[in-house]
């Protein structure tokens, strides 16, 4: 492939809580995306969807139908020469993907089983084509496992660093305490009801 046919890699930047990448745009308007996966207090596992929108100048609400508005940001693109940007932060879902939660590092092998990146890809598209943008990306599904699960760290770049202390030097000997007394048992904290509190964070999401 020539270099005047190659595809050009969409853009990836970050704001104050994701990272973004562009999938779609509508004249000069552009559209990115964000994919988190986090677990509720209520022990579901949910994938953070955050839609953005930058290049178009002021949007106006009007141009909304499915997403809407929600307030002006800065982005910064990655690298040496990074550059800093205005747009607009849109819709911020949370879809339920998991009960019981499944941790993070699980995610990969539980979304073939339940065929999740193309799922959420496809509801994807289907938001932002029908708000009249085109989009840029073949695959919407790879960049939203991409986003979503948690890169294995490169062996070569890990030391192994196993170092017992010497336990018969004095600075390695924790110093007891003048009397010992053991600590009492926690109590379980319930509610009027009789339940365990399960009461839920406000700022889980960001």
């Amino acid at each position: 492939m020539s270099e005047s046919t190659a595809p050009i890699a969409p853009l990836r930047y970050r704001g104050s809580y994701s990272q973004y990448v562009d999938i779609a745009i509508r004249g000069e308007e552009h559209l990115g995306i964000s994919a988190q996966y986090q677990i509720h207090p209520s022990n579901v596992g949910f994938v953070i969807i955050r839609f953005v929108s930058h290049g178009a100048g002021k949007p106006k609400p009007e141009n909304y139908t499915r997403l809407s508005l929600r307030e002006g940001a800065k982005f910064k693109t990655f690298g040496d020469h990074s550059e800093v940007f205005h747009g607009v932060r849109l819709n911020k879902v949370a879809v339920p993907v998991f009960k019981p939660a499944v941790q993070p590092f699980e995610v990969g092998a539980f979304a073939v089983t339940s065929n999740l990146y193309p799922t959420l890809a496809a509801w994807v598209a289907e938001q932002i084509t029908a708000e009249g943008f085109e989009l840029t990306v073949p695959d919407v599904a790879a960049l939203i496992q991409d986003q979503i699960e948690i890169q294995p760290t490169d062996p070569s770049t890990v030391e192994s660093v196993v170092e017992f202390p010497d336990l018969t030097d004095p600075k390695n000997k924790t110093k007891a305490k003048k009397s010992y007394t053991p600590d009492p048992e926690p109590e379980d904290e319930e509610d009027e009801d009789g339940d365990e509190s399960d009461e839920e964070s406000e700022d889980w999401l960001n």
